[in-house]
């Protein structure tokens, strides 16, 4: 765990992303955003900003190496409990890996237009 959560590889915005999402809120203690380059429906670059504690930051980061090299499809094949289970996150910090999962499907990220 504490290898993503130092892994500062991905961090930071895109600038004019294909795809963005946000998830949570400052009230939950979990806000996501989430920023993806596509080519030919395929990601080629990840960037995300987290606020909150080590799991979501861990989690996002673990997603983000998880997500480069992935079309639009695989996503949905993501689930929380494989977050979890690799990097064996307490139950009590699980909704930050449901949360990212909500943030990566399909729905939930929406074509950046300017």
């Amino acid at each position: 765990m504490m290898n993503y959560f130092e892994d500062m590889t991905y961090v930071g915005e895109l600038e004019n992303p294909d795809r963005e999402s946000r998830v949570g809120s400052v009230e939950t203690g979990v806000v996501i955003q989430l920023h993806l380059k596509l080519k030919d429906d395929v990601i080629g670059d990840v960037r995300y900003r987290v606020y909150g504690n080590s799991y979501a930051i861990a989690a996002m980061a673990y997603v983000a190496h998880w997500l480069i090299g992935k079309n639009m499809t695989d996503l949905a094949a993501l689930d929380h409990q494989t977050i979890v289970d690799a990097l064996e996150i307490p139950e009590i910090y699980r909704y930050c890996a449901v949360m990212i999962v909500e943030g990566v499907r399909p729905r939930g990220l929406t074509p950046t237009v300017f």
